[in-house]
């Protein structure tokens, strides 16, 4: 049932925006043009605020494609709300008999003052929970050589679920049989664990830190707060077994909230 509700959910996000414009290939209805238009320009503000947000705060670079993403996604979000914010207004005016001669202001006042709770209630979580889901993936520029000055090798590899991964293999100085599997919190990227990538090479420990699904690199736009990312350390301890065996004969994980999260749930 959930899978069910997930994909009809997914569907709507995709197909709505695109749905929306062909309201103004229509003749009248100018009040629902207005709100289709305001949709599509809150959505845009939106999506612009977050990016920049990400920008500005790790330093980093966004591909044009997703910010044409974020941009889609964020008229979707205000889409939804426009619908959902009519339905409220019907029902709560149903609920009062607005529609009916001679109505009482302070009624009016009351229908209108619950509307904007209820309509506020569902917001405000709606469109953080939303900002919170969805991740615009900004690139930030530093290397483990550039911040550390420590060697390392760029590698890519899938998740046990197939989603492309991207990562780091720092191996330690001297031969090891330990490799860290490093896995960073939301909103983040493999880029935000130099001081704990440093103390594991001091401690003569290689590490393979990894941008987890929806992040950075690695591919997908959609975060489950460990749920499905602990496809992804799977499939990094998979990556590490293959491709340096000796390394591998000891496995640990460390991670910081969404990393913490997801090596819990893959152990």
């Amino acid at each position: 049932m959930l899978a069910i509700a997930s994909f009809i959910l997914h569907g709507i996000y995709v197909l709505l925006p695109a749905a929306s414009l062909g309201v103004f290939a229509t003749k009248g209805r100018t009040w629902l043009k207005r709100s289709v238009a305001g949709a599509w320009i809150s959505g845009s503000l939106l999506a612009g605020v977050i990016l920049a947000a990400y920008v500005f705060a790790t330093g980093g670079s966004v591909a044009y494609g997703q910010i044409a993403k974020a941009i889609y996604f964020g008229v979707s979000v205000m889409l939804l709300l426009r619908v959902v914010d009519t339905a409220i207004k019907a029902a709560v005016f149903r609920l009062y008999r607005i529609d009916r001669p001679g109505i009482a202001r302070w009624r009016l006042a009351l229908a209108v003052m619950t509307r904007v709770i209820v309509f506020g209630s569902l917001a405000l979580p709606w469109v953080m929970s939303a900002a919170m889901v969805y991740r615009p993936r900004v690139v930030p520029p530093e290397t483990p050589r550039s911040v550390i000055m420590l060697a390392y090798e760029s590698v890519e590899f899938t998740a046990s679920d197939g989603t492309r991964l991207a990562g780091w293999y720092i191996p330690a100085s001297e031969s090891s049989p330990i490799t860290a599997i490093v896995c960073h919190g939301l909103g983040s990227s493999k880029s935000s664990m130099w001081m704990i990538l440093q103390k594991l090479n001091e401690a003569g420990i290689n590490v393979l830190t990894i941008d987890l699904r929806a992040h950075a690199e690695s591919s997908g736009q959609l975060t489950s707060f460990g749920a499905t990312e602990s496809a992804d350390v799977i499939g990094a301890v998979d990556w590490i077994k293959q491709n340096h065996p000796d390394a591998a004969r000891r496995v640990v994980g460390v991670g910081a909230s969404l990393g913490a999260a997801a090596i819990i749930e893959a152990a």
